[in-house]
């Protein structure tokens, strides 16, 4: 209603009307999103273009409704293929209407049945860096380009949730690390903007080679 007022204070009084609803109507009524879920075992796997930037996949041998267009999700399914590792795919449906289009779909993958959470913290009155120890919980990548990692070690604040990169090669870092069981040394910035935005990794490595059972 907000933009209706506005948007007739503008005009006169005979095109406004009209005008007007065509702007709720469009604005309302183009984009309708949904989002679902496709959890299993990557069955099949391939890539569709030389720079392996798009892929297609299925989930316990139902295909992926489009394929996933991002090197990092099409790279974590393939590793997850060949490590025999459950996973949790998002598809997001971008529905168009009015005629503007067939549906759209963005893909974003993490480990299946982990811990980690998203941040649901109070908002920091300042800014400041801390550490976390211990093993990857979960790796959750987009289609945006961007990855959030979930370290699982002491149970100190921000254990388990998910921080936040655009560097992929973190995030194929800690990939590695999930499977080999390697311990990560982890340094995250709060971020004090907002209580659910995920805190952005300032510095992520390798502390151990591998895990005891590993080196038997």
């Amino acid at each position: 209603m907000k933009k209706y007022l506005k948007c007739i204070k503008k005009l006169p009084l005979a095109k406004s009307i009209l005008g007007c609803l065509i702007f709720l109507i469009g604005s309302s009524y183009a984009l309708a999103d949904s989002t679902y879920y496709l959890k299993g075992k990557v069955t099949t796997f391939g890539f569709k273009d030389n720079k392996e930037e798009i892929c297609n996949f299925s989930i316990d041998n139902y295909p992926a409704p489009a394929p996933a267009e991002n090197k990092g999700v099409c790279n974590f399914l393939k590793k997850a293929m060949e490590h025999n590792q459950n996973v949790s795919v998002e598809v997001d449906v971008i529905t168009h209407y009015l005629g503007l289009g067939s549906n759209t779909y963005e893909i974003s993958v993490n480990f299946l049945n982990r811990q980690a959470s998203w941040p649901t913290g109070k908002k920091e009155n300042f800014s400041f860096k801390y550490l976390l120890e211990g093993n990857v919980e979960d790796v959750y990548v987009t289609d945006r380009g961007t990855c959030y990692v979930a370290v699982s070690g002491p149970d100190v604040r921000n254990n388990n949730n998910f921080h936040y990169t655009k560097d992929m090669k973190i995030c194929d870092l800690a990939e590695d690390a999930f499977y080999l069981g390697t311990r990560v040394r982890m340094i995250a910035t709060v971020d004090n903007r907002d209580e659910d935005y995920a805190n952005p990794i300032n510095d992520f490595r390798v502390t151990q080679c591998c895990t005891r059972s590993q080196r038997n």
